[in-house]
């Protein structure tokens, strides 16, 4: 029997693999957003709040994003298997990947999303996006134009692949996905030829349960959101462990469900948590600094999911107010 991902978009809330590797417990928003210590002063300021234009609780369901080299900001939308793409300023484009004939500019001459789940953009601004249903990743123009598509199953091995998440890695130009069934990093050049693996199932230094989202610091070092195992873990550019942050439970630096991430120009590393409803802030040894919060709003977050960062600033989705949360993180 195949285990689909504990972090399905469409489904993580009620997902029964969730239930068995996670506590059966919700946790108020203000267990890690409590009031900012007296005399500090923050390095992120919150610069506005981006509507997706989704109306209603069934719709949308924003799950991750990705900017390109123009600023514009492409928007995974699982539930209505589509990706929006918005200009820096906030307004709506276009979107693409739904049916042909409701797509607007985007071009998917004939192919559509099934269930779309990550994304990543390369530094020729094509778009690759992750299809959670039928285990391919499709290739796309930055206008929305379908260029190609590969497959990520292995028959050949015996085996599915579930990958829900995927991150482009400029240092050595190839695609890395992550596969929740088998509990592993992919690593694939741009055309789809899978290159490396790293990570085998379990609890242990180097080792994964359910990996999410992917980023890269400045020196190329490769961090992966361990979900099964309630924290962060670092390796060298050639996959060798480096160390690990993060464990179960409420306190600073502690997790419930993680599932984003991103690292800003100062190599800060941000995890979004969408049961904490938080995102929390770490140095690049894993040793936490913050809890990003707005005073006079303690639901700045509502369901954080994936994270980007470009240009200084920090990009949050929210799957719950289908709101992209913009902060500045220049200082």
């Amino acid at each position: 029997m195949t285990v689909r991902p504990i972090l399905n978009p469409k489904g993580f809330l009620a997902s029964a693999l969730v239930t068995l590797l996670f506590p059966l417990f919700l946790l108020s928003s203000s267990a890690l957003a409590a009031g900012q210590p007296a005399g500090k002063e923050s390095f992120y300021q919150l610069e506005r709040q981006i509507q997706l234009g989704f109306q209603g609780p069934a719709s949308g369901k924003p799950t991750a994003l990705a900017l390109d080299s123009k600023g514009r900001l492409f928007v995974v939308c699982s539930l209505t298997n589509e990706i929006r793409v918005f200009d820096p300023s906030g307004r709506l484009l276009f979107a693409f990947g739904q049916e042909p004939t409701k797509q607007g500019k985007g071009k998917g001459k004939g192919v559509t999303l099934s269930e779309p789940s990550g994304i990543a953009i390369d530094k020729q601004d094509r778009v690759y996006v992750s299809d959670l249903a039928t285990d391919k990743i499709l290739i796309y123009s930055s206008d929305g134009e379908l260029k190609g598509q590969f497959p990520l199953h292995q028959p050949e091995k015996g085996r599915d692949l579930c990958a829900p998440f995927i991150a482009y890695n400029p240092f050595d130009n190839r695609l890395y996905i992550s596969d929740a069934c088998n509990h592993q990093i992919g690593v694939y050049t741009l055309s789809g030829e899978l290159k490396a693996t790293f990570g085998t199932a379990g609890g242990g230094d180097g080792e994964l349960s359910g990996p999410a989202h992917i980023a890269f610091d400045s020196r190329g070092n490769i961090y992966v959101v361990d979900a099964g195992n309630f924290r962060v873990q670092s390796f060298s550019p050639d996959f060798k462990f480096r160390y690990a942050f993060g464990k179960n439970g409420t306190k600073e630096g502690e997790f419930i469900r993680p599932y984003g991430l991103a690292i800003d120009a100062r190599d800060r590393i941000y995890v979004s948590d969408f049961i904490s409803n938080s995102v929390q802030v770490f140095n690049q040894k894993g040793e936490y600094l913050d809890s990003m919060r707005q005073s006079s709003n303690p639901r700045l977050f509502s369901q954080p999911l994936g994270l980007a960062w470009a240009n200084n600033k920090i990009y949050v989705v929210n799957a719950e107010t289908k709101v992209v949360s913009v902060f500045d993180v220049s200082k």
